[in-house]
């Protein structure tokens, strides 16, 4: 009999207070600060709850995990997707780690918040070593944040609070924020903000100079290579045909890692993917679709794992490319012509619709589930907009499947949902690094995509507002084209009070409704297989899995 591995995200409100009332609490005392020391510190993520196998684990040996990967780099600066962060994860350390729905100390041992939330000191451990053997220090955490913010890579934004960072001492550090931010530790706890061996990445063309999205040269050697004090080190990358991750001998913490090598293999047909997890000559399978978990259900040769996501799925209008599908109202339409049910069937079992880009699971949610299809609404919208006889137009989408979800499956309804209201799709499936690239130079006119946060917390989702990422780059939304929504994610960003915050949020959210350029149509589940020798498997909605937790029995 199959054994299924369920694991779920639920949302925690008193988690969430809990994180800002650490900081609340900083204007208390003589000296206005509060100390956390070997503690924890709640976030806004909530719980992942896995269910492990309790057979002996093997140790050494090759684990093998079939992939179809979005990974563009593997350099922290630069690494954005969340397969990279996943890779990441088992490279590098962070300060603190989010686990469980509380944010823990993990290199940093205690930090103290001062000036109300302003000025954080964290103090380190002095028995954390690189995998060249030296040990971390104090030097190389500014290093490592001052180059993720000078690089200006993709992930960069994550640090946009960030106003300086500062070695102390060896063991002590000080990273000054701008202003207030009630997300810095739930930034901080992600693998884009890992710690890097300074001198390594010196050694190899990494700077962290002003200029350093000019004169930094480190990605190419970080791509196949790196500069962590994780329980793995990148060893290997050949693109288009693995990633290898080789056990790191001076690894410092507790949980040794237990394989020789875990090998990432690119396979990007899902239905080879399918196979080989049932033959055996892979261990796990991160791509399987919807439809694959529902044949597989039965087969005693294959272990199911379902894990909640935070990751939403949408259909984006670029503004700045001139037509009608730019126009505003015509995303009205849209909004109402869209099979929300239709779509999560597709999407597969436990998909939710967000309300906007804020995803259950997260502070501020509101209820999924809402939208539903009104053709007639949405024709009377086309023909107020003089648009009642339609227009044609391509729609853009990456040829794979993420989290189960096909996206050719959901352009092919798409285009059958829209073209009931004359908006006629051509559809242009595109390998994910040039729909990455088109992506990111607003090159499209009309495009499917997915966003997963990079950190637990619905300042994440604050991207979307004019001038961050996703906004900027595939919907040619610019800062200050909405001042008075970019505001409310000012305030929602500084704000301590939780029932204050979530109001915030809530009117960020029907704004993007009423005026954005995003349709959110799903919140999917995500399926991974594996063998049934495969134990420990740790997911997270942020980076997929924790490499380093997984096992494979004698």
């Amino acid at each position: 009999m199959r054994r299924r591995k369920k694991t779920g995200w639920r949302a925690s409100l008193l988690i969430a207070l809990l994180t800002l009332l650490a900081l609340a609490v900083t204007a208390c005392g003589d000296d206005g600060a509060t100390t956390t020391t070997g503690g924890e510190t709640g976030t806004t993520s909530g719980t992942v709850e896995a269910t492990t196998t309790t057979a002996p684990a093997a140790t050494g040996g090759t684990f093998t995990i079939a992939i179809q990967p979005q990974y563009t780099s593997f350099d922290p600066a630069r690494a954005s997707e969340i397969d990279g962060m996943m890779v990441n994860y088992a490279t590098y350390d962070t300060l603190v780690r989010a686990e469980n729905g509380v944010i823990k100390p993990w290199v940093a041992e205690s930090w103290e918040a001062q000036e109300g939330g302003k000025v954080y000191v964290f103090k380190l451990r002095d028995d954390v070593t690189f995998n060249s053997g030296n040990v971390l220090t104090a030097e190389d955490v500014a290093f490592s944040f001052t180059r993720f913010k000078n690089v200006k890579g993709n992930p960069s934004f994550q640090l946009e609070p960030v106003e300086s960072v500062v070695a102390v001492d060896p063991t002590t550090v000080k990273i000054t924020l701008k202003s207030v931010d009630a997300s810095i530790l739930s930034r901080l706890a992600v693998s884009t903000c890992a710690i890097t061996e300074a001198k390594v990445v010196r050694e190899h063309g990494g700077t962290d100079a002003a200029d350093a999205d000019q004169t930094d040269t480190a990605q190419a050697w970080l791509d196949s290579n790196s500069a962590g004090s994780g329980p793995y080190t990148l060893t290997e990358y050949v693109n288009k045909q693995q990633a290898i991750l080789t056990a790191n001998p001076n690894y410092w913490g507790a949980d040794k890692p237990k394989f020789d090598k875990i090998v990432l293999k690119q396979i990007d047909d899902v239905n080879t993917q399918k196979l080989l997890l049932q033959k055996g000559e892979v261990d796990f399978a991160i791509n399987l679709t919807a439809d694959q978990a529902k044949e597989l259900a039965n087969d005693a040769s294959v272990q199911l794992v379902y894990a909640s996501t935070l990751d939403i799925f949408h259909i984006v209008q670029n503004r700045s490319i001139e037509g009608p599908a730019s126009k505003p109202e015509v995303w009205q339409a849209v909004r109402y012509a869209l099979d929300y049910e239709g779509l999560r069937q597709l999407c597969g079992e436990g998909t939710k619709s967000p309300y906007s880009v804020i995803p259950e699971g997260m502070l501020g949610a509101k209820p999924v589930n809402t939208a539903t299809q009104d053709i007639a609404k949405a024709k009377e919208i086309m023909a107020t907009a003089g648009l009642a006889d339609g227009f044609t137009v391509d729609l853009e989408f990456p040829a794979l499947s993420i989290d189960g979800v096909d996206f050719s499956l959901i352009a092919q309804k798409m285009q059958e949902d829209l073209g009931k209201i004359g908006i006629k799709l051509n559809l242009k499936p595109e390998e994910i690094g040039l729909f990455l690239d088109r992506m990111r130079s607003s090159k499209m006119p009309v495009a499917i995509s997915m966003w997963g946060p990079d950190y637990p917390d619905p300042q994440s989702q604050m991207a979307f507002l004019p001038g961050g990422p996703p906004a900027k780059n595939y919907a040619g939304w610019q800062a200050g084209a909405d001042p008075a929504l970019e505001a409310l994610g000012q305030q929602a960003a500084q704000e301590l009070d939780v029932d204050k915050r979530v109001e915030i949020l809530g009117q960020i959210q029907d704004k993007l409704v009423n005026e954005g350029p995003y349709v959110v149509y799903a919140q999917p589940t995500r399926y991974y297989g594996s063998t049934p020798q495969v134990g420990g498997v740790k997911t997270d909605p942020v980076f997929m899995l924790d490499l380093n937790a997984l096992t494979k029995a004698n």
